[in-house]
């Protein structure tokens, strides 16, 4: 349910993409949810403070207008365990180290054209986001 609403919340570009992501996820067998979709400005200088001016981690290098999050073009997931009784599934917090997995993960959002944060210098394993075009 709240992938959908996350989904919803996406550029129209990138909302099939995300579904089809989602879909080949399950299918090879790593469950996942979107976890984070669009933010406001709010919400991304929020997060660009965790671990600076507020306590936390650094979760984020991006200042408010920096982010394609704040325009719908990117979405992080997050891996559930999908043997929770409840049938839903429970996001495995902290997010597993398993390179193998975020590998499979990353291997499925770039076979969609997708470009995965687990290649970017300072890796974001959980983020996907729509390629830039010239």
């Amino acid at each position: 349910m709240r992938s959908a609403t996350l989904v919803r919340g996406l550029h129209p570009s990138l909302q099939l993409l995300a579904l089809e992501f989602l879909r080949r996820a399950y299918a090879a067998g790593v469950p996942v949810i979107v976890a984070s979709g669009t933010r406001t400005p709010a919400e991304q200088a929020a997060l660009y403070a965790q671990g600076r001016s507020v306590p936390g981690d650094i979760v984020t290098p991006r200042r408010p207008g920096e982010s394609l999050h704040q325009y719908g073009l990117a979405f992080d997931v997050a891996p559930i365990d999908s043997r929770a009784r409840d049938g839903l599934g429970a996001v495995l917090w902290p997010f597993p180290s398993d390179s193998a997995l975020w590998l499979r993960l990353g291997a499925i959002g770039e076979a969609l054209g997708l470009v995965w944060g687990g290649r970017f210098e300072e890796p974001d394993l959980p983020h996907f986001e729509r390629p830039r075009r010239c």
